[in-house]
């Protein structure tokens, strides 16, 4: 087999852009998506300390009642 002729550099020229571009784009998905999972976790922290405090009977009856009555 024959090697690979030089002008081929313009292949990976454009191979090495498109992993930059990708990795760029990715590093900033993957940063968004920690801020996301953060804001997550608080609420359904949150939820869940709401909900034990209801079956626990711990919310006064005030707050369980409509407003509308």
């Amino acid at each position: 087999m024959e090697p690979r002729k030089c002008n081929e550099h313009g292949n990976y020229r454009r191979a090495t852009t498109q992993t930059t571009v990708r990795l760029q784009n990715w590093s900033v998905h993957t940063v968004s998506l920690l801020g996301s999972i953060a804001e997550t976790q608080d609420i359904l922290g949150f939820e869940g300390d709401v909900l034990d405090a209801f079956i626990n009977g711990s919310f006064p009856a005030s707050r369980c009642r409509s407003r509308a009555a």
